[in-house]
Parts: C-alpha cells; structure tokens; sequence
C-alpha cells in the first residue's frame, strides 16, 4: 500500500510558508470555510501522488514530503523555479513600462529523492538551475555525477524508470518498488471532483478533465513470437480481466459486453446500491490501426445499461445526478486501489450511500473534504492521537500584510478535547467541531 505521511509547504500560491500537515494512514478529511484552500490542497495531494510534482510544472511551488511505500520509505523535495526571461523579452504597456514576458513562462525543476528500505539507502537529486547533471548516492558511498535526466510535466516517472539501469544490483530494488510500488499504483490517483467532471470523462459525455478510459490490444500474430498485449489507461484492470475472451480473439469485436453477473466488482455493487437486477457495461471498438509490433485495437467509449426490477432498463445518461456520482465513485474506487481524494464525496449521496462508500475505501488512504456534516458522522474516532492526524483545519490569516491560507493539524489539546466529547456520545462529530470553533 501507498501512504502519505507528512507534506511541508515551502512555497506555493499564496499559502503561509512552512506549513507541515501529517496525515492518517486512513481517513483524513478537510474541513474549514469556503475558499480556504481545500480543494487546492487535495489537488496538491493528488499530483503529488501521481507525478510526485505538487503542480504540473506550470508555477513556482517548493514542497518536501515523506511517503511509505510497503516495505520502502520515501523522501522527496520538490522545486519549481520560474526561469529569468532572456533580455528583450518583456512586452511594453501603454506608458512605455516593462510588464509581462511575451510567450508562456518556463520552469526548471530541481528534485532529491531519497529511497531507503532495510540497510540500503539510495539517493539522487538533479537541479536542472545549475546544470544538467544528475547526483546519485548508494548509502555512504561516494556520489556519482551522470547526465540529466528530462523530467516534464508527467512527473517523476521517467526519471525512476531510467534509474534502473543507472544504480548497482543491490540497491535496483528500491528503483523497481519506487516505480511498481509508488508511481504506477497511484497513477489514476486525480481528484475526485464535487461534481460531475470524473463522470463526464469516464462516459465521455463531456469535456474531458480526467483522461479517457481506454484499453489498448496488440494481439498475438500467427508465427510470431509472444502472445499479445494489453494497456490500460484510467480502466479497472477487472474489465480487462472479465473481457480476456473477448478481447482476446483473432478478429476484434465492434463492441464488448460485460454483465454483472460474471462483470467487474464495482459494476456489482454499484449495481446494487442503485437498486438495479442487473446492469451491463459496453465498450466500442473506436480504432483499429497497425503499429510496428503488428496491429493494435482501442476499445473505449463506455455506457452502461441498467435493468430495473420490473425488467424495464435505462442506459447511464438517464441516472439521477446523485446515482451518476456514485457510479463513478465506485469506478473511481476500482481504478484506484491505494489511495482516494474526494471532494464534498457525500454531494447528492442518502445516509445510506455514504456508509457504504466510506466502507468501500476499504485499506486505502483517503483525503476528503466536506461542507455536509454527515461525512464527519459516518466517520469513527479511535484516539486523540488519531483525532490529531485525522483532520486538518484550512483558514484564511493575516501573514506578512497579507491574507493568506493557512492549513494545520488540529493541535494535541484540541484532539484531546475533541475526542473526550466524542466518547461522552451526546454530540456528533460535526457539531463537536462547530462549537470548537475548528469548523
């Protein structure tokens, strides 16, 4: 499993500099008034996560933070720096005043990664500002200087994957678990949004703010070696599991069917939490073209049809905007085995839904925000250790002479009062943190 531990904000936007958050391995959740920050601070989350950059090398930020990956702990300290503009390169306002520079602005990215795991130690660091050289460091030993590695706005995948065959074999292992274990888990980790945004993209019924679901087949060919391959892209891998007969014949089929009854798991329980018989999913064959490895199909285009209990049945687009939100939770869910973020994740959701969504999260870590208070209700306390690295309050302060955002932990006092009113069971865990003034 994949767990963010702690996040120190050095610089970014306009949040006070130095805030440090430590998280829950379970649930954490958000709360504070609107326009605090919340859902920047999930998007944060979220990228770093994915990427391991905090932004999509778009604007300045600086963040270190510290991530658990099964046996092997993470430490990465990420810099975006804006890069000076060449001389001559500034536009001219109306009084004849340098303003802005012409052109899109460009960021160099500074990164240091340390990999540890047992008695091994691995760490590399490039700083793109002060020249393309890459410096890697097996535990004491002396450190290597290499060429740089190009890391773009995809995140640090590509530098981890071309760390394999640049480190000894003994410490290859931290590499791979890096890649395996961290980046490739967690690449669907996008925030889940209060909306309908993710269901658009998943259904393609909208501008697309995720990237498309789809499944990618290079077939084996007769008297070639190999049997065939297959790519994911924001797909649960139980579909392709579900349709390998389909998939996997000589000749691709205009369109793949999956029932319920023999279908992915979170068609099942969405199924049945919408109060549907059964539901089918679909997939159309939208290319079929030849690559240099032979032929390749792509299969996307989802719908759903759902079959009420009277037989009659409806396709996807017909579903309430509460039952549109659940069904892509639950894909969401599927598409992200490690890790949730959700925000305002009870939007259009009965009592019921929202226990049962809160159960499906299963092992995974979860950042959550919510204005509704049924959220925090659903949601157990254990200790006020717990309480401590379970919510983080985000503010508006005054910093510097300016208004700011500020994120924190509650403090070691207020989780202790928190929780004693907990266990007393006379107010709910929303009400406690109103009249705490944490809320």
């Amino acid at each position: 499993m994949v767990k963010l531990k702690r996040l120190k904000i050095h610089k970014f936007r306009n949040v006070v500099p130095g805030v440090e958050l430590h998280f829950d391995d379970r649930v954490n959740i958000l709360v504070g008034k609107n326009a605090t920050g919340k859902t920047t601070l999930l998007n944060v989350v979220a990228n770093c996560l994915r990427t391991g950059l905090p932004t999509p090398l778009d604007e300045e930020c600086h963040v270190d933070y510290d991530l658990e990956v099964d046996s092997l702990t993470i430490t990465a300290d990420v810099h975006c720096q804006q890069q000076e503009q060449p001389a001559g390169q500034l536009a001219q306002d109306t009084q004849g005043m340098a303003t802005t520079p012409l052109g899109k602005a460009t960021y160099a990215l500074a990164w240091n990664l340390t990999l540890s795991s047992g008695k091994h130690r691995l760490r590399v660091r490039q700083d793109t500002t002060k020249g393309p050289n890459l410096h890697i460091t097996e535990d004491d030993g002396p450190e290597k200087k290499l060429p740089a590695i190009p890391t773009d706005a995809s995140g640090l995948w590509p530098a981890l994957g071309r760390l394999i065959g640049l480190v000894s074999q003994s410490h290859r292992h931290l590499v791979i678990v890096g890649v395996a274990g961290w980046l490739a888990k967690c690449n669907g980790a996008f925030r889940f949004d209060e909306s309908l945004e993710f269901y658009t993209a998943v259904m393609g019924d909208g501008p697309p703010q995720f990237p498309l679901p789809f499944l990618s087949v290079c077939p084996a060919e007769p008297g070639k070696p190999g049997g065939g391959s297959f790519t994911l892209n924001m797909l649960p891998f139980e579909i392709l599991v579900t349709g390998l007969a389909a998939f996997g014949k000589k000749e691709p089929e205009k369109e793949v069917c999956i029932k319920t009854s023999s279908g992915p798991g979170f068609l099942r329980e969405a199924t049945r939490l919408l109060g549907f018989e059964d539901a089918e999913l679909r997939m159309s064959l939208v290319e079929r073209k030849r690559n240099g490895k032979g032929e390749e199909w792509i299969y996307g285009r989802l719908r759903m049809w759902f079959v009420r209990q009277d037989g009659s049945g409806i396709n996807n687009s017909l579903l309430s905007y509460g039952q549109k939100r659940l069904l892509a939770f639950y894909y969401y869910l599927a598409v992200n085995q490690n890790v949730v973020v959700a925000d305002e994740l009870v939007n259009g959701f009965h009592h019921a839904w929202i226990s049962e969504c809160l159960s499906a999260l299963g092992e995974r870590q979860a950042f959550l925000t919510s204005q509704n208070p049924l959220l925090l209700d659903y949601v157990p306390l254990e200790s006020a250790k717990q309480a401590e690295r379970r919510f983080v309050v985000c503010r508006l302060v005054e910093h510097d002479g300016q208004q700011r955002m500020k994120w924190e932990n509650i403090s070691p006092e207020e989780a202790a009062q928190l929780y004693e009113a907990y266990g007393v069971g006379i107010q709910q865990v929303g009400e406690i943190l109103r009249t705490s003034g944490l809320w």
